[in-house]
């Protein structure tokens, strides 16, 4: 029997065949038949994960509101870039206020200590909206 047959023969009932706790109690991703697996993001976010976020001053906010936010965003990364680090290695953070933040092309943070933070989840926290349509069709 192949590998991955053997592998799928070995899910626990009620769960996924592609995606199931192992003996350790981790997951096991399996490849489907064209050899695609489910992306793994549990080592995903600050840290890796499960760790406390750190408290980063916040150096500029920036409202919602009508229009393009880019430009705005972008100049107050390039202002908290200028700061000098803290002994953590942090510049401080950009608030993107509670409210829709409209971005028509790219955001570089190319300068290490800068925190994008946002004011909670959801309609009635800060939604980001990418409004540049790819040229690729």
């Amino acid at each position: 029997m192949p590998f991955a047959a053997a592998a799928l023969a070995s899910a626990p009932a009620n769960y996924s065949k592609l995606v199931y706790p192992g003996k350790n109690g981790r997951l096991v991703y399996l490849p489907d038949e064209s050899g695609n697996t489910v992306p793994d993001f549990s080592i995903c976010g600050y840290m890796g994960g499960g760790v406390r976020l750190p408290d980063v001053p916040v150096r500029v906010e920036i409202t919602g509101g009508a229009g393009d936010a880019r430009e705005r965003i972008q100049a107050a990364i390039e202002k908290v870039s200028k700061i000098t680090p803290d002994k953590r290695g942090f510049r401080g953070a950009v608030l993107l206020k509670k409210g829709v933040h409209r971005i028509d092309g790219t955001l570089r943070i190319t300068t290490g200590g800068i925190v994008l933070r946002g004011e909670g989840p959801g309609e009635k926290g800060t939604v980001l909206v990418a409004t540049q349509r790819s040229s690729t069709r």
